[in-house]
């Protein structure tokens, strides 16, 4: 989300300091990637296991978001023995992170691969970062 060359910019350092911008850069994205629980990059093809004995309601919330592309879901009901794909038509992204099923309620295991996550920083989480790595 944010580079290298874009850090030596914005604090105005001779390229010769990139060895350590990039040390400094590994360690904010670990403990973003810890505080936040997710990812400082996107990330494609993401598989995300959910589980359940009763039903979860139609929507489930992924935990990458903003969810770019569902590749694919698949489900094994309660008391099935295989795994089934889901047509698309099935279910429906809802805003940045939901997967809704469309007739009923999801139950059993849910596989959903897909990916998510920001792809540049937002504005202003870039700002902070820019603002923090001056101190």
């Amino acid at each position: 989300m944010i580079t290298v060359p874009e850090l030596r910019a914005e604090l105005r350092l001779p390229p010769e300091e990139d060895h350590r911008l990039e040390a400094l850069r590994l360690e904010v994205i670990a403990l973003w990637e810890s505080e936040t629980g997710r990812p400082w990059n996107q990330r494609t093809g993401h598989v995300e296991l959910f589980h359940s004995t009763y039903a979860l309601g139609q929507d489930l919330f992924l935990e990458l978001w903003p969810v770019s592309t569902v590749a694919e879901v698949k489900v094994l009901e309660s008391g099935a023995s295989t795994w089934v794909t889901m047509p698309s038509a099935e279910y429906l992204r809802i805003g940045r992170r939901v997967l809704r099923r469309i007739s009923r309620d999801w139950c059993g295991e849910i596989e959903v691969t897909y990916s998510g996550g920001y792809s540049d920083a937002p504005p202003d989480i870039k700002r902070a970062l820019f603002t923090q790595a001056k101190f």
